[in-house]
């Protein structure tokens, strides 16, 4: 009897325990999952993403080309986009001020004047104007709000009428319908009106160009949104003169 008791109670003293043999088996399970795959679903991208970011490598890539360019002939590579700039913006225009009749042919030769403008003058010039801003207007400061203000205002103040009145004389010189003589009328119909837009447009986009875009790119920023406000400015200077101003010019 007494060594029955004593099997009895050895063998009670080796069963395991119910609530550790369920410690150990929940462990085991955990440790079995860890190391378990996991099991992810790889859906695939609609195409419109792969267009944005073959889109955006696109655009980088040609970001990158922009900037070697520049690097190496900074005054030729901006007055080449500035070419491009406003060239696309002249073709714009005319699509858009196209006769309601439907007989419509592209003028070459006003697109290669408006293109030569901005290869002969926009560019070099617009170039050491956003360089003398950046060196002469808060250089140690350059993107607070004070220098972002200031060249904002020196630009539409300036810059603006400067380019507005060589592009309206420009266009002119090369004018078969009207000559030059015809620059203070021009003046007098389509300065201020031209300016005003001019003013409603441009000061938001130089707030980011001045703030965020750096000096390298600024003309190629300038030129991408110029596109735009070039289809409204070539308009404009290849408008034709009034009746009432082409009998003030013959009486005189």
């Amino acid at each position: 009897m007494s060594y029955a008791c004593a099997g009895m109670s050895l063998r009670t003293s080796v069963r395991p325990h119910n609530g550790a043999a369920k410690t150990t088996a929940l462990a085991g399970f955990q440790r079995s999952n860890a190391l378990r795959p996991r099991q992810t679903s790889h859906k695939p991208k609609p195409r419109c993403y792969n267009r944005v970011v073959a889109s955006a490598d696109g655009a980088l890539n040609l970001l990158g080309a922009y900037e070697t360019a520049v690097s190496a002939s900074p005054t030729l590579t901006k007055s080449v986009t500035s070419l491009v700039g406003f060239a696309i913006a002249d073709v714009v225009a005319q699509v858009l001020s196209k006769p309601k009749d439907g007989r419509f042919s592209l003028d070459l030769a006003r697109i290669g004047r408006i293109g030569l403008f901005g290869l002969a003058f926009y560019g070099p010039a617009s170039g050491a104007w956003y360089g003398y801003l950046d060196s002469h207007v808060m250089p140690d400061n350059p993107t607070s709000a004070s220098a972002v203000a200031l060249k904002t205002a020196a630009d539409q103040l300036l810059w603006a009428p400067i380019l507005i009145t060589t592009l309206f004389a420009w266009d002119l010189c090369w004018s078969e319908e009207q000559s030059l003589n015809q620059l203070p009328q021009k003046f007098r119909q389509d300065l201020l009106a031209t300016l005003l837009v001019n003013w409603t447009f441009w000061p938001a986009f130089h707030l980011v160009n001045f703030r965020f875009v750096s000096p390298t790119d600024r003309v190629l920023y300038v030129n991408v949104v110029q596109v735009f406000f070039n289809v409204f400015l070539c308009w404009q200077a290849a408008k034709q003169l009034s009746e009432e101003t082409d009998e003030e010019v013959a009486s005189q």
